[in-house]
């Protein structure tokens, strides 16, 4: 027997192959250990979607802002909230989207009936070309978008300083031609912030359906505030 042939029966002698029930074993114990983790997992998730959600806003604000300026235009980041009356928007959109639209810079005070916000109300224009709705990231809402940076306390309490924008035209999203109340942060053609009332933008782990909003984590929020000056977007609370 030549060395070749005596090297490949040592060689096969020492193999050893695992056995079905080893198999199973590991399986089983890497099953354990991925259920085990899977909620540090999910909430890795929803934090790194506040983190994604908050820099998508920012953005949106930046741009919109950048916009007014470029164009001279009033230009407001729609926010869908669920106390706009009326609207035809579906779940899918209330907190949870947003979209750059031009307005007319005419705004009206409307402080509506006793113990309501104070409001500055806009006419929709148009869309910007090119704009599209936005989502945030799965399991997060904007919460709020006024004069109040809210944290861990209730958003439901009504707040004050809203800008809002009426007659907005959602047919393209299977809503109505004119829909009203639609939240927003309104720029002038300065980069100002209109009516100069410092805004916050509140974005949290919360779900929306059915005409409620589940927060699933109040301690976890991210605010975005626009000077009431220079209408610049920093990070930050209140």
């Amino acid at each position: 027997m030549n060395y070749s042939r005596l090297m490949s029966l040592s060689k096969r002698k020492t193999e050893r192959h695992f056995t079905l029930v080893e198999m199973l074993v590991v399986v089983g114990i890497m099953g354990l250990l991925m259920y085990i983790s899977m909620p540090a997992f999910a909430k890795l998730a929803k934090g790194y979607g506040i983190e994604a959600g908050t820099t998508q806003v920012k953005n949106a604000l930046e741009k919109a802002r950048a916009t007014a300026i470029l164009n001279s235009e009033y230009v407001a980041l729609l926010m869908p909230h669920r106390d706009e009356p009326g609207a035809t928007l579906s779940d899918k959109y209330i907190h949870k989207a947003y979209r750059l639209c031009y307005v007319d810079g005419n705004a009206y005070d409307d402080d509506g009936t006793a113990g309501m916000p104070y409001l500055w109300a806009y006419q929709f224009k148009s869309w910007i070309p090119g704009e599209e709705w936005e989502h945030m990231p799965t399991g997060t809402s904007i919460l709020e978008a006024d004069q109040e940076g809210a944290t861990t306390d209730d958003i439901d309490v009504i707040s004050t300083y809203h800008q809002r924008v009426d007659l907005v035209n959602c047919t393209d999203i299977g809503g109505a031609s004119n829909v009203q109340d639609i939240h927003a942060v309104v720029f002038k053609p300065t980069g100002e912030i209109d009516k100069s009332v410092e805004r916050y933008v509140t974005m949290g782990e919360s779900t929306y359906s059915g005409g409620n909003i589940v927060h699933t984590n109040k301690l976890n929020r991210k605010i975005l505030k626009i000077d009431q000056y220079t209408g610049r977007i920093s990070y930050g609370n209140k």
